[in-house]
């Protein structure tokens, strides 16, 4: 076996798992953890309808939307991030339908993530920070099987990204129409698609007035922690339109 992998002998999967720790693994780990839970939890809700199959993840979080994803029968996690790799499979590296990947997406197909292999593929705020988001998302569609289904979520809305976005490398915002335009010319067909998290347009106002600074960093992140639960709740109860997410589904001919 590599010196890169796992063994998990019970399920006879494979789990690749940097050899040493990065340096900054720890040192970021507990804010992003912090400032990302009460967003995962409410962007898993929105997906959950349209998960089928076998499915495979581009994230850019540190396994918090993975770890949501124990009722589907095997995922296939592919993380770019050396340190992100390894928080995650310190958190979540136990649940044995979790199959962990680090590559770019720029190395599939491989071997690891083989084309035509997947009913569902998700990219979880990573189509922002690609300079050429068409090229990825042709990528996606090679690793879809015909008929599959690409879930994509980015920022939404109009003008540059502020400090919150810049921090996950975020280049752009998304309005419907220009994500929709993305997808056709990655010759997928669009389904469907949603704006929603209102309360992230309070997390996002409040994270570009602090700026990261330590001075109101925990202070700031501790409210939007605290008032986002509260926030999704009326936004779910009300079926209030926008927010600062957008989701949209395309699907393989």
């Amino acid at each position: 076996m590599a010196q890169s992998e796992i063994d998990f002998s019970s399920s006879g999967k494979s789990s690749a798992v940097p050899a040493v720790r990065p340096p900054h693994a720890v040192a970021d780990g507990p804010r992003a953890v912090l400032t990302v839970q009460p967003e995962i939890s409410f962007l898993y809700r929105q997906i959950e309808p349209f998960l089928r199959g076998r499915v495979c993840l581009f994230d850019a979080s540190q396994g918090e939307l993975a770890a949501h994803l124990g009722a589907v029968e095997e995922v296939t996690i592919v993380q770019a991030d050396a340190a992100a790799h390894w928080y995650a499979l310190q958190r979540f590296g136990w649940q044995l339908n979790l199959r962990w990947v680090q590559q770019s997406w720029q190395d599939c197909p491989s071997r690891q993530v083989p084309a035509g292999a997947f009913d569902t593929v998700i990219v979880h705020r990573l189509l922002a920070c690609e300079t050429d988001d068409v090229a990825m998302l042709r990528t996606m569609r090679q690793l879809l099987a015909p008929g599959g289904q690409l879930l994509v979520v980015v920022s939404a809305g109009r003008g540059r990204p502020g400090w919150s976005e810049r921090t996950r490398r975020e280049v752009r915002r998304y309005r419907r129409s220009q994500l929709v335009e993305v997808f056709e010319q990655a010759q997928l067909v669009v389904t469907r698609s949603f704006y929603f998290d209102l309360a992230g347009l309070v997390r996002r106002w409040l994270f570009n007035r602090g700026g990261g600074r330590s001075r109101w960093w925990s202070p700031m992140v501790h409210l939007a922690n605290g008032t986002t639960p509260l926030l999704h709740r009326l936004e779910e109860w009300l079926e209030l339109p926008g927010g600062a997410s957008l989701l949209m589904i395309g699907r393989r001919l």
